[in-house]
């Protein structure tokens, strides 16, 4: 029996000695909003035994102080400003340039988005069918301003490329199909006198390209 109340009192001891160090270092305050080993959102209560978290979703996360202070925390509002990215894909035959210059108005006439540092285009990956830039900007750190500005910096992008005519293809993709009927060729099909296409034990080639703006099709007989 006191062997177990020696190891009851040494976890209540432990918890209340790391609450004093924290309460002493603050690597948080209350309101604000970190992450502690796997958990996510805003600190309600700072005790001497347990911190309290809100995450976003509205459960109450109690985590005893011994804890937090062995896990590792990000305090994502530690600074007034954090960097958001989007990335955009514009078609192979664009003026990179142009659309980079496009980009950059577009972003820096929101009012949520910070002019220092400035936002910036980088061209970071030549993918399949798209030359991907990514877009990348400060906003405030709030999670719910974070979040709604990236989607309107998002939404402009968008709205901006298509007035100016430059395209944002989607993936190409091939489909090889069998027992394709004979006469499919070039998307169309050749029927026989009772109005159904003849039979056929070969196969085609589908490639579909996509884009924001029209679908093409092609069959090509094997």
């Amino acid at each position: 029996t006191s062997v177990a109340i020696g190891f009851s009192l040494k976890d209540v001891l432990s918890n209340y000695i790391s609450g004093v160090i924290l309460l002493s270092a603050r690597p948080f305050r209350i309101g604000d909003q970190v992450v502690i080993e796997g958990y996510e959102g805003t600190i309600i209560q700072i005790q001497l035994r347990s911190t309290t978290l809100k995450t976003y979703d509205g459960r109450m996360i109690y985590i005893p102080n011994q804890e937090v202070f062995q896990a590792n925390i990000t305090n994502n509002t530690a600074a007034s400003y954090l960097r958001s990215s989007v990335t955009v894909g514009i078609d192979y035959d664009a003026d990179i340039l142009r659309a980079r210059q496009v980009i950059l108005k577009a972003v820096s006439t929101l009012n949520d988005v910070q002019l220092e540092p400035m936002p910036e285009v980088l061209v970071r990956e030549l993918a399949a069918s798209t030359v991907n830039l990514e877009v990348r900007f400060w906003v405030d750190s709030r999670r719910a301003n974070f979040l709604g500005t990236t989607s309107m910096v998002t939404q402009r992008i968008k709205e901006a490329l298509k007035s100016e005519d430059i395209e944002m293809p989607t993936e190409i993709y091939t489909l090889l199909l069998k027992d394709v009927p004979d006469g499919f060729k070039q998307g169309n099909v050749q029927e026989n006198d009772q109005g159904n296409a003849p039979p056929n034990n070969g196969g085609a080639i589908a490639t579909t390209h996509g884009s924001t703006s029209s679908q093409e099709g092609t069959l090509k007989e094997l």
